[in-house]
């Protein structure tokens, strides 16, 4: 598959339902907050986006662009920082 097709794709899904589990940071985020996540050890490039959830074991950003539309990204906690942005 091409970027340009990913990307397509991308643009003309709905993100999945967040998952069923209470929003809760032991850092005090709140959802609808502006965030940026990175990696701690290798590929820290950061994502910056709207924080929708933090569970347990995952966090979830929404990012929009015109390219890929709207779309969530997931990150595991572990390995991972967050920042208010």
């Amino acid at each position: 598959m091409s970027s340009t097709e990913a990307l397509e794709i991308a643009r003309q899904a709905t993100p999945a339902a967040l998952p069923d589990e209470q929003f809760e940071d032991p850092n005090g985020f709140k959802a609808g907050q502006q965030v940026v996540i990175a990696a701690t050890d290798y590929g820290v490039d950061p994502v910056a986006g709207e924080l929708l959830f933090a569970g347990s074991e995952e966090l979830i950003l929404r990012r929009e662009d015109e390219r890929g539309g709207v779309v969530h990204v997931h990150f595991p906690r572990f390995g991972f920082r967050i920042e208010a942005r």
